[in-house]
């Protein structure tokens, strides 16, 4: 994931702002052309800023399944051994894993 703004607007960015007006293109031209690499920019640092949230929300929610599946997983050995259930619920465990383990948790 590309984290800055693409080299080639940079470029542009610096060489359009150092010229003089009476070089090369008209001071409206050079406005224009800025102010569609400004709106470029903020366009791509919006997107960047929504794909790092859905980055997150994804890592959270692996994160969680993990801690459920280790629960089940923790449950189906201590059931196998005889041994009484592990105490942690995870947190947000739904109905559908507790009543898969046949526990009923007070909430």
């Amino acid at each position: 994931m590309q984290t800055s703004v693409p080299r080639r607007t940079v470029t542009d960015i610096r060489t359009l702002s150092s010229r003089r007006l009476g070089h090369g293109a008209s001071a409206r031209e050079k406005y224009l052309r800025l102010a569609k690499l400004e709106f470029e920019r903020k366009h791509f640092t919006n997107h960047l800023q929504r794909a790092r949230e859905i980055a997150q929300e994804y890592e959270e929610r692996l994160a969680r399944n993990d801690r459920e599946q280790g629960y089940l997983l923790a449950s189906a050995v201590a059931a196998r051994n005889g041994e009484p259930m592990p105490s942690e619920v995870p947190r947000r465990a739904g109905p559908a894993i507790l009543g898969r383990l046949g526990r009923r948790v007070a909430s």
